[in-house]
Protein backbone atom coordinates (compact mmCIF):
# COMPACT_ATOMS: atom_id res chain seq x y z
CA UNK A 1 0.00 0.00 0.00
CA UNK A 2 2.06 2.89 -1.51
CA UNK A 3 -0.54 5.54 -1.91
CA UNK A 4 -0.94 7.75 0.61
CA UNK A 5 -4.38 8.09 1.95
CA UNK A 6 -5.83 10.68 4.66
CA UNK A 7 -8.42 8.82 6.76
CA UNK A 8 -11.53 11.26 8.29
CA UNK A 9 -13.44 9.18 10.96
CA UNK A 10 -16.66 10.82 12.66
CA UNK A 11 -17.27 13.56 10.29
CA UNK A 12 -20.84 15.34 11.09
CA UNK A 13 -23.21 15.90 8.86
CA UNK A 14 -24.10 18.88 6.89
CA UNK A 15 -20.53 19.63 7.57
CA UNK A 16 -17.81 20.28 5.13
CA UNK A 17 -14.25 19.67 4.81
CA UNK A 18 -10.94 21.86 2.89
CA UNK A 19 -7.40 19.81 2.42
CA UNK A 20 -5.39 22.52 1.23
CA UNK A 21 -7.48 24.50 -1.49
CA UNK A 22 -9.66 21.32 -2.03
CA UNK A 23 -12.97 22.20 -0.78
CA UNK A 24 -15.85 19.16 -0.49
CA UNK A 25 -19.02 17.95 1.07
CA UNK A 26 -18.10 14.41 2.91
CA UNK A 27 -21.29 12.32 1.16
CA UNK A 28 -22.89 9.17 3.67
CA UNK A 29 -20.14 7.00 4.75
CA UNK A 30 -17.32 9.38 4.03
CA UNK A 31 -14.00 8.41 5.05
CA UNK A 32 -11.44 10.02 3.73
CA UNK A 33 -9.01 10.79 0.89
CA UNK A 34 -7.21 8.56 -1.13
CA UNK A 35 -4.07 9.67 -3.50
CA UNK A 36 -3.22 12.89 -1.03
CA UNK A 37 0.20 13.86 -1.45
CA UNK A 38 2.75 13.31 0.87
CA UNK A 39 4.00 16.49 3.12
CA UNK A 40 2.77 19.51 5.18
CA UNK A 41 -1.49 20.04 4.58
CA UNK A 42 -3.78 21.99 6.36
CA UNK A 43 -7.17 20.85 7.04
CA UNK A 44 -10.28 22.82 8.05
CA UNK A 45 -13.72 21.55 9.46
CA UNK A 46 -16.54 23.76 9.04
CA UNK A 47 -19.77 22.69 10.81
CA UNK A 48 -22.77 24.51 11.00
CA UNK A 49 -25.69 24.79 13.27
CA UNK A 50 -27.36 21.53 13.03
CA UNK A 51 -24.16 19.73 13.77
CA UNK A 52 -22.57 21.59 16.65
CA UNK A 53 -23.85 20.59 19.92
CA UNK A 54 -22.15 23.35 21.74
CA UNK A 55 -22.46 26.55 19.72
CA UNK A 56 -25.26 27.77 17.67
CA UNK A 57 -24.01 29.23 15.11
CA UNK A 58 -21.24 27.51 12.93
CA UNK A 59 -17.71 27.22 13.47
CA UNK A 60 -14.51 26.79 11.72
CA UNK A 61 -11.42 24.83 12.65
CA UNK A 62 -7.86 24.40 11.26
CA UNK A 63 -5.53 21.79 11.67
CA UNK A 64 -1.98 21.25 10.32
CA UNK A 65 -0.79 17.59 9.83
CA UNK A 66 1.88 16.51 8.17
CA UNK A 67 0.62 13.48 5.54
CA UNK A 68 1.75 10.50 5.05
CA UNK A 69 1.20 6.73 4.37
CA UNK A 70 -1.66 6.45 6.67
CA UNK A 71 -2.53 9.88 8.27
CA UNK A 72 -6.01 9.53 10.43
CA UNK A 73 -8.13 11.66 11.73
CA UNK A 74 -10.85 11.47 14.77
CA UNK A 75 -13.74 14.47 15.04
CA UNK A 76 -15.33 14.39 18.65
CA UNK A 77 -18.60 15.80 19.33
CA UNK A 78 -18.28 16.55 22.78
CA UNK A 79 -15.21 19.26 22.61
CA UNK A 80 -15.85 19.15 18.69
CA UNK A 81 -12.23 18.98 17.98
CA UNK A 82 -10.64 17.57 15.03
CA UNK A 83 -7.46 15.31 16.78
CA UNK A 84 -5.01 13.41 14.63
CA UNK A 85 -5.22 9.69 15.62
CA UNK A 86 -1.38 8.69 17.52
CA UNK A 87 -2.14 5.30 18.82
CA UNK A 88 0.19 3.15 16.73
CA UNK A 89 -1.90 0.02 16.99
CA UNK A 90 -4.72 1.79 15.57
CA UNK A 91 -2.90 3.39 13.01
CA UNK A 92 -1.90 -0.46 12.34
CA UNK A 93 -5.95 -1.34 12.11
CA UNK A 94 -7.11 1.32 10.25
CA UNK A 95 -3.65 0.15 7.57
CA UNK A 96 -4.83 -3.18 7.63
CA UNK A 97 -8.46 -2.41 6.59
CA UNK A 98 -7.02 -0.17 3.81
CA UNK A 99 -5.25 -3.12 2.25
CA UNK A 100 -8.25 -5.16 2.73
CA UNK A 101 -10.21 -2.52 0.88
CA UNK A 102 -12.69 -1.41 3.58
CA UNK A 103 -13.09 1.60 2.72
CA UNK A 104 -12.85 1.24 -0.71
CA UNK A 105 -16.45 3.10 -1.68
CA UNK A 106 -15.93 5.42 1.61
CA UNK A 107 -12.92 7.23 0.00
CA UNK A 108 -13.41 10.33 -1.81
CA UNK A 109 -10.40 11.65 -4.61
CA UNK A 110 -8.16 14.95 -3.88
CA UNK A 111 -8.14 17.39 -6.37
CA UNK A 112 -4.32 17.88 -7.76
CA UNK A 113 -5.20 20.74 -10.08
CA UNK A 114 -4.63 23.66 -7.54
CA UNK A 115 -1.47 21.25 -4.99
CA UNK A 116 1.62 23.18 -7.22
CA UNK A 117 0.02 26.31 -5.59
CA UNK A 118 -0.05 25.05 -2.76
CA UNK A 119 3.15 23.25 -2.78
CA UNK A 120 5.02 27.05 -3.66
CA UNK A 121 3.09 28.28 -0.76
CA UNK A 122 4.40 25.78 1.87
CA UNK A 123 7.54 24.17 0.46
CA UNK A 124 9.65 24.99 3.14
CA UNK A 125 7.54 24.21 5.97
CA UNK A 126 9.21 20.83 7.13
CA UNK A 127 7.79 18.46 9.35
CA UNK A 128 10.27 19.69 12.47
CA UNK A 129 9.08 23.04 11.80
CA UNK A 130 5.16 21.90 11.58
CA UNK A 131 6.01 20.03 15.28
CA UNK A 132 7.69 22.81 16.70
CA UNK A 133 4.85 25.83 15.66
CA UNK A 134 1.66 23.60 16.03
CA UNK A 135 1.36 22.50 19.67
CA UNK A 136 0.41 18.46 19.49
CA UNK A 137 -2.15 19.03 22.02
CA UNK A 138 -4.61 21.57 20.37
CA UNK A 139 -5.49 22.74 16.59
CA UNK A 140 -4.41 25.82 15.11
CA UNK A 141 -8.10 27.19 16.03
CA UNK A 142 -11.64 27.82 16.27
CA UNK A 143 -13.08 30.42 14.37
CA UNK A 144 -17.35 31.19 14.44
CA UNK A 145 -19.07 33.32 11.73
CA UNK A 146 -20.13 35.64 14.70
CA UNK A 147 -15.92 36.16 15.71
CA UNK A 148 -15.72 36.87 11.69
CA UNK A 149 -18.32 39.81 12.16
CA UNK A 150 -16.67 41.24 15.62
CA UNK A 151 -13.33 40.97 14.30
CA UNK A 152 -14.42 43.01 11.73
CA UNK A 153 -15.87 45.43 13.73
CA UNK A 154 -12.28 45.63 15.27
CA UNK A 155 -10.44 46.36 12.40
CA UNK A 156 -12.77 48.84 11.66
CA UNK A 157 -13.21 48.20 7.77
CA UNK A 158 -15.96 50.81 7.15
CA UNK A 159 -16.84 49.39 3.43
CA UNK A 160 -16.54 46.05 1.84
CA UNK A 161 -13.81 45.48 0.02
CA UNK A 162 -14.33 43.94 -4.06
CA UNK A 163 -12.42 41.00 -3.55
CA UNK A 164 -13.00 38.54 -6.24
CA UNK A 165 -15.01 36.42 -3.49
CA UNK A 166 -15.90 39.18 -1.54
CA UNK A 167 -14.05 37.77 1.55
CA UNK A 168 -11.68 40.33 3.28
CA UNK A 169 -8.40 38.58 2.30
CA UNK A 170 -9.09 36.15 -0.29
CA UNK A 171 -6.61 33.77 -2.37
CA UNK A 172 -6.97 33.33 -6.14
CA UNK A 173 -8.53 29.85 -5.31
CA UNK A 174 -11.23 30.58 -2.75
CA UNK A 175 -13.78 29.74 -5.51
CA UNK A 176 -14.22 26.74 -4.64
CA UNK A 177 -12.85 27.35 -1.16
CA UNK A 178 -15.52 27.56 1.97
CA UNK A 179 -13.18 29.44 3.94
CA UNK A 180 -13.85 32.49 1.62
CA UNK A 181 -17.60 31.64 0.14
CA UNK A 182 -19.57 31.49 2.63
CA UNK A 183 -22.30 33.93 2.30
CA UNK A 184 -23.35 34.07 5.99
CA UNK A 185 -20.71 36.07 6.95
CA UNK A 186 -20.82 40.07 6.77
CA UNK A 187 -18.56 42.85 7.09
CA UNK A 188 -21.04 45.04 8.47
CA UNK A 189 -20.12 45.77 12.20
CA UNK A 190 -22.59 43.99 14.92
CA UNK A 191 -23.64 47.35 16.74
CA UNK A 192 -25.38 45.45 19.73
CA UNK A 193 -21.91 43.97 20.63
CA UNK A 194 -20.44 46.46 23.35
CA UNK A 195 -16.08 46.05 23.34
CA UNK A 196 -15.85 44.37 26.25
CA UNK A 197 -17.66 41.21 24.64
CA UNK A 198 -15.29 42.20 20.85
CA UNK A 199 -12.65 41.57 22.97
CA UNK A 200 -13.78 37.89 24.42
CA UNK A 201 -14.37 36.88 21.22
CA UNK A 202 -11.31 37.93 19.61
CA UNK A 203 -10.04 35.57 22.18
CA UNK A 204 -11.08 32.93 20.18
CA UNK A 205 -9.24 33.42 17.03
CA UNK A 206 -5.81 33.16 17.72
CA UNK A 207 -3.88 31.10 16.15
CA UNK A 208 -2.32 28.96 19.23
CA UNK A 209 0.59 28.83 17.13
CA UNK A 210 4.41 28.48 18.98
CA UNK A 211 5.73 31.70 16.71
CA UNK A 212 9.09 32.22 17.11
CA UNK A 213 9.85 36.31 18.66
CA UNK A 214 11.13 38.04 15.75
CA UNK A 215 13.38 40.80 17.10
CA UNK A 216 12.82 44.44 16.63
CA UNK A 217 15.66 47.50 17.03
CA UNK A 218 14.17 48.58 20.69
CA UNK A 219 13.45 44.66 21.78
CA UNK A 220 17.49 43.83 20.12
CA UNK A 221 19.28 47.09 21.80
CA UNK A 222 17.38 46.61 25.37
CA UNK A 223 18.04 42.59 25.34
CA UNK A 224 21.75 43.97 24.50
CA UNK A 225 21.78 46.57 26.92
CA UNK A 226 23.11 48.88 23.64
CA UNK A 227 20.61 51.72 24.78
CA UNK A 228 22.88 54.05 25.90
CA UNK A 229 25.66 53.85 22.88
CA UNK A 230 23.94 56.01 20.27
CA UNK A 231 26.10 54.99 17.61
CA UNK A 232 25.52 51.38 17.67
CA UNK A 233 22.06 52.24 17.45
CA UNK A 234 22.66 54.17 14.36
CA UNK A 235 24.23 51.50 12.79
CA UNK A 236 21.28 49.15 13.57
CA UNK A 237 18.60 51.17 12.18
CA UNK A 238 20.89 51.44 8.89
CA UNK A 239 21.72 47.26 8.88
CA UNK A 240 19.81 44.98 10.99
CA UNK A 241 21.86 42.49 10.31
CA UNK A 242 22.76 41.14 13.17
CA UNK A 243 18.83 41.30 14.40
CA UNK A 244 19.16 38.66 11.64
CA UNK A 245 21.74 36.67 12.42
CA UNK A 246 20.56 36.17 16.08
CA UNK A 247 17.22 35.44 14.78
CA UNK A 248 18.63 32.66 12.55
CA UNK A 249 20.46 30.90 15.31
CA UNK A 250 16.87 30.04 17.06
CA UNK A 251 16.68 27.77 13.96
CA UNK A 252 18.55 24.38 12.77
CA UNK A 253 18.55 26.10 9.07
CA UNK A 254 18.23 29.09 7.08
CA UNK A 255 14.94 27.04 5.21
CA UNK A 256 13.19 27.30 8.58
CA UNK A 257 13.09 30.95 8.77
CA UNK A 258 11.18 31.07 5.06
CA UNK A 259 9.05 28.02 5.98
CA UNK A 260 7.66 30.34 9.34
CA UNK A 261 7.07 32.86 7.18
CA UNK A 262 5.27 30.64 5.10
CA UNK A 263 3.24 29.47 7.98
CA UNK A 264 2.52 32.35 9.07
CA UNK A 265 1.29 33.51 5.37
CA UNK A 266 -0.98 30.54 5.57
CA UNK A 267 -2.09 31.06 9.15
CA UNK A 268 -3.91 34.47 8.26
CA UNK A 269 -4.91 34.78 4.55
CA UNK A 270 -6.23 31.32 4.96
CA UNK A 271 -6.91 30.22 8.42
CA UNK A 272 -7.30 34.10 8.99
CA UNK A 273 -6.05 34.35 12.27
CA UNK A 274 -4.50 37.76 13.30
CA UNK A 275 -1.65 36.43 15.01
CA UNK A 276 -0.49 34.94 11.40
CA UNK A 277 -0.57 38.34 10.04
CA UNK A 278 1.31 39.90 12.54
CA UNK A 279 4.34 37.70 12.56
CA UNK A 280 4.16 37.35 8.83
CA UNK A 281 4.70 41.27 8.50
CA UNK A 282 7.44 40.92 10.97
CA UNK A 283 9.59 38.73 9.03
CA UNK A 284 9.55 40.58 5.76
CA UNK A 285 10.44 43.99 7.73
CA UNK A 286 13.36 42.27 9.25
CA UNK A 287 14.93 40.52 6.09
CA UNK A 288 14.76 43.70 4.04
CA UNK A 289 16.57 45.73 6.52
CA UNK A 290 19.78 43.69 6.09
CA UNK A 291 22.71 44.59 4.49
CA UNK A 292 25.91 42.46 5.68
CA UNK A 293 24.04 39.33 5.29
CA UNK A 294 22.75 39.97 1.96
CA UNK A 295 26.27 39.50 1.03
CA UNK A 296 26.76 36.24 3.29
CA UNK A 297 23.66 34.96 3.10
CA UNK A 298 23.06 35.37 -1.08
CA UNK A 299 20.81 32.13 -1.23
CA UNK A 300 18.78 32.53 1.59
CA UNK A 301 17.64 35.82 0.02
CA UNK A 302 17.03 34.58 -3.52
CA UNK A 303 15.12 31.75 -1.30
CA UNK A 304 13.44 34.77 0.63
CA UNK A 305 12.23 36.61 -2.85
CA UNK A 306 10.88 33.61 -4.59
CA UNK A 307 9.03 32.89 -1.36
CA UNK A 308 7.36 36.29 -1.30
CA UNK A 309 6.76 36.68 -5.16
CA UNK A 310 4.37 32.94 -4.84
CA UNK A 311 2.44 34.72 -1.85
CA UNK A 312 1.85 38.24 -3.50
CA UNK A 313 1.14 36.01 -6.55
CA UNK A 314 -2.38 34.78 -4.63
CA UNK A 315 -3.33 37.84 -3.33
CA UNK A 316 -6.29 40.39 -4.74
CA UNK A 317 -4.41 43.40 -6.43
CA UNK A 318 -6.59 45.57 -4.56
CA UNK A 319 -6.77 43.71 -1.10
CA UNK A 320 -4.02 46.44 -0.28
CA UNK A 321 -6.71 49.01 -0.53
CA UNK A 322 -7.58 47.93 3.03
CA UNK A 323 -6.74 50.06 5.89
CA UNK A 324 -5.60 46.57 7.51
CA UNK A 325 -2.06 47.04 5.33
CA UNK A 326 -2.45 50.88 4.16
CA UNK A 327 -2.59 52.73 7.12
CA UNK A 328 -1.87 56.48 5.36
CA UNK A 329 -0.87 55.89 1.61
CA UNK A 330 0.74 53.48 -0.66
CA UNK A 331 4.53 54.73 0.00
CA UNK A 332 4.00 54.42 3.71
CA UNK A 333 2.86 50.23 3.10
CA UNK A 334 5.45 48.50 5.17
CA UNK A 335 5.69 45.89 1.82
CA UNK A 336 6.41 48.91 -0.12
CA UNK A 337 8.75 50.18 2.64
CA UNK A 338 10.34 46.86 2.75
CA UNK A 339 10.78 45.95 -1.09
CA UNK A 340 12.13 49.36 -2.18
CA UNK A 341 14.67 49.00 0.78
CA UNK A 342 16.10 45.21 -0.44
CA UNK A 343 15.92 46.51 -4.02
CA UNK A 344 18.18 49.62 -2.89
CA UNK A 345 20.47 47.61 -0.78
CA UNK A 346 20.58 45.09 -3.58
CA UNK A 347 21.83 47.43 -6.45
CA UNK A 348 23.84 50.03 -4.20
CA UNK A 349 26.06 47.52 -2.41
CA UNK A 350 27.08 46.18 -5.90
CA UNK A 351 26.10 42.56 -5.13
CA UNK A 352 28.18 40.02 -7.34
CA UNK A 353 25.60 37.09 -7.36
CA UNK A 354 23.48 36.96 -10.60
CA UNK A 355 20.64 35.44 -8.79
CA UNK A 356 20.00 37.56 -6.66
CA UNK A 357 19.96 40.77 -9.15
CA UNK A 358 17.73 38.48 -11.30
CA UNK A 359 15.11 38.01 -8.32
CA UNK A 360 14.90 41.81 -7.12
CA UNK A 361 14.38 42.58 -10.65
CA UNK A 362 11.69 40.03 -10.81
CA UNK A 363 10.40 41.26 -7.45
CA UNK A 364 10.04 45.02 -8.55
CA UNK A 365 8.96 43.95 -11.99
CA UNK A 366 6.15 41.51 -10.43
CA UNK A 367 4.75 44.72 -7.67
CA UNK A 368 5.07 46.78 -10.55
CA UNK A 369 2.25 45.31 -12.67
CA UNK A 370 0.07 43.90 -10.46
CA UNK A 371 -0.09 46.24 -7.43
CA UNK A 372 1.24 49.48 -9.55
CA UNK A 373 4.24 49.79 -7.00
CA UNK A 374 7.70 51.55 -8.29
CA UNK A 375 10.03 49.95 -6.05
CA UNK A 376 12.77 51.14 -8.30
CA UNK A 377 12.03 54.62 -7.53
CA UNK A 378 14.35 56.69 -5.07
CA UNK A 379 13.50 56.74 -1.65
CA UNK A 380 14.39 59.99 -0.32
CA UNK A 381 11.04 61.71 -0.78
CA UNK A 382 9.53 59.10 0.71
CA UNK A 383 11.95 59.12 3.71
CA UNK A 384 11.48 62.87 3.98
CA UNK A 385 7.28 62.24 4.08
CA UNK A 386 8.08 59.78 6.84
CA UNK A 387 10.27 62.31 9.03
CA UNK A 388 7.72 64.86 8.72
CA UNK A 389 4.74 62.74 9.64
CA UNK A 390 3.15 62.94 13.41
CA UNK A 391 1.67 59.38 12.76
CA UNK A 392 4.31 57.44 11.85
CA UNK A 393 5.13 54.18 14.08
CA UNK A 394 7.66 54.31 16.50
CA UNK A 395 8.80 50.93 15.73
CA UNK A 396 9.57 51.61 12.52
CA UNK A 397 10.50 55.11 12.54
CA UNK A 398 13.93 56.13 11.62
CA UNK A 399 15.99 56.82 14.77
CA UNK A 400 17.26 60.01 15.15
CA UNK A 401 20.03 60.11 18.15
CA UNK A 402 21.72 63.09 19.85
CA UNK A 403 25.20 62.67 19.90
CA UNK A 404 25.60 66.03 21.93
CA UNK A 405 23.75 64.54 24.71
Amino acid sequence: MSIPTLLILSIPPRSSLTLNFHAFHPFENFRGLHSVPRGVALVTITLNAASSEVLTDSIRQSKWIYLDIVTALEFHPQTEQLDLITDSEQLHRLGLALQKGEFRTSLGSYDRSQHQIWTQLSNFISKDLLDRLTPAECSVGKLSSQSYKLRDKYLKWDTKPQLSSERPFALNASDSNPLFSDSSTELNPLKEHSNSNATDSLNSIVSYSNYTLIPTLSSYCRAQHLTNQPQVITQLSQDQSPLLEHLLTLYSSEEQLLGECQFAFIDFFISQHLEGFEQWKCIPTLVCQCSTSLCRRTEFFVSFVNVVINQLAQMSSDLFENELFAEVSQKRLFLFVSFRSLYERVNEMGVSDIKLSIAVNRLADFCQTKFCWNIKESSSDVALEQLQSDEESDEYAPIVVDLDQ
